[in-house]
């Protein structure tokens, strides 16, 4: 039997916080959408060159950026990383950044296909 995922984000709990504002919540995603990439990019890229300083500031970005969409999933595997990069503990962080990306690409067409709708 497969796990069950959670939901990639909160649609309802994000358009609550924006006071049901269905334009304000396109805009926001579409926001979200283009700097994904990079914010993830950024991440990876202080993961790979092995900077705990680095990866815990740009996995504490990310994952306020996730919060802010309601992304819950994604958010608690960008707090793992910071945690590592805080604890100086990046040998683990491979795992983990994986488990981001996976979070992150289920996220990404999630927000796509609630867009384009």
């Amino acid at each position: 039997m497969q796990p069950v995922e959670a939901t990639p984000f909160d649609r309802e709990e994000m358009l609550e916080r924006l006071g049901g504002d269905t334009v304000l919540l396109d805009d926001v995603l579409g926001v979200f959408l283009e700097e994904c990439p990079k914010m993830f990019e950024e991440v990876r890229g202080a993961v790979d060159a092995g900077d705990p300083r680095k990866v815990h500031r740009a996995a504490h970005s990310m994952r306020g950026a996730l919060l802010n969409i309601s992304a819950g999933p994604a958010a608690a595997e960008a707090k793992q990383l910071e945690l590592l990069g805080s604890e100086d503990r990046l040998a683990e962080g491979a795992p983990v950044l994986e488990r981001l990306r996976r979070a992150v690409e289920r996220l990404q067409q999630a927000l796509a296909e609630q867009t384009a709708g």
